[in-house]
């Protein structure tokens, strides 16, 4: 009698071999690699057109100016990571469908998220990439382009700044602005305005002063005029008051906040480690719409970096789910995707700003919604 012989099933858990892997990680690091120079040779250009002309004005040399590109090139490969990423991980998917590879890797028994594994290293790589060199190079080489421009704008640093340190503050907290002509955190201030908001907005007073400065935790306010106005805030109550000498107890703002505020670069330009140092060393001198805006930017940086992995997560889907299309109109699609991304980061980046929601969720919202769309969509092919 013959003996039957059974026949095991084809494991439908089968991992990516290391001929494929290699295979995948050279298409896609090659596509990459072009995706990423194309990008920063735009974005150089750009800078071209923008600051050679500074240069040449003040007759640099070639070294110089080649030195300036190279240092503004770190902030412009933040931006052209995740677009290359995304650009690349189409191309090659679209490319792997079309030739029929990709059914012939999951008829193996390799599944879309296995064979798409030498994609997600990169990813992850570029992620930590990203990062460090948004909290480290990027910062530093942006401070040195602008030191270097302006040392070919003035190389003898005899400029005379006659300009005045203006300042202007808004404590939303206290519905109070301020307005310095004269600012200095030490000492006397000059030219003083303070406006007093109610809730509706409309003006309760404002404050005039010669000469103002903070000790012992109070204002004090010399050759001050105090300026009363009615509840619709257009009309004065009474004829302005005057006073050699004035201070008000109800005025708590520290100076140490606003000196922040006078020396802070724009805080999209900061790095999340920098921000975390001011939040521990003066964050109790801040409003708490300050604190907001700070901490909203924080988590801003820190969840940033991982546009690298949405703009994977958003390509391979999108790249599969019509075969029809070239690897150029799935491209415009997932581009369309990733925009709206970026619009809905800086979206919630303006509600963590504005105290809507907490800065935690400002941050790390857009990453959840698009990370999981394009998981579903994954999902959806496998």
């Amino acid at each position: 009698m013959a003996e039957k012989i059974q026949l095991s099933p084809v494991s439908q858990d089968r991992r990516i071999s290391p001929k494929l892997f290699r295979y995948i990680l050279v298409e896609f690091s090659f596509i990459l690699f072009c995706c990423l120079s194309t990008f920063l040779t735009l974005f150089l250009i750009g800078a071209l057109f923008d600051d050679l002309d500074h240069f040449l004005k003040n007759s640099a040399g070639i070294v110089v100016i080649t030195h300036y590109f190279l240092l503004i090139q770190p902030e412009h490969l933040l931006h052209c990571l995740p677009m290359s990423l995304l650009m690349a991980t189409t191309y090659v998917v679209s490319q792997l469908s079309r030739n029929n590879e990709m059914t012939a890797m999951r008829a193996s028994g390799t599944s879309i998220l296995q064979s798409s594994t030498p994609l997600w290293v990169v990813a992850v790589l570029l992620t930590v990439l990203h990062f460090v060199v948004g909290q480290y190079v990027a910062p530093a080489g942006r401070v040195a382009a602008e030191n270097l421009k302006n040392e070919i704008a003035d190389p003898y640093h005899k400029r005379v700044r006659k300009s005045k340190a203006y300042l202007a503050f808004r404590n939303q907290d206290q519905y109070r602005d301020w307005f310095f002509e004269n600012f200095h955190a030490v000492g006397i201030s000059n030219n003083v305005r303070i406006t007093q908001f109610r809730p509706d907005g409309s003006v309760s007073w404002e404050l005039f002063a010669r000469e103002a400065q903070f000790t012992d935790g109070r204002w004090r306010f010399v050759d001050a005029m105090l300026r009363r106005f009615d509840d619709d805030g257009y009309f004065l109550l009474d004829i302005p008051e005057k006073s050699p000498t004035l201070e008000m107890p109800s005025i708590t703002e520290d100076p140490k906040g606003f000196l922040f505020v006078s020396s802070l670069r724009p805080l999209e330009e900061m790095s999340a480690v920098k921000i975390y140092k001011i939040l521990r060393a003066q964050g109790t001198s801040f409003s708490l719409s300050t604190i907001a805006v700070l901490k909203s930017y924080f988590f801003y940086h820190v969840f940033w970096p991982l546009s690298c992995l949405v703009a994977v997560m958003l390509g391979i889907p999108l790249s599969l789910s019509d075969r029809r299309n070239s690897a150029v109109g799935n491209f415009i699609k997932a581009a369309l995707v990733l925009a709206l991304y970026y619009v809905s980061v800086q979206f919630f980046l303006v509600l963590g700003k504005n105290d809507v929601i907490p800065a935690v969720l400002a941050g790390v919202t857009p990453v959840i919604c698009f990370f999981g769309y394009g998981l579903w969509g994954l999902r959806k092919m496998m």
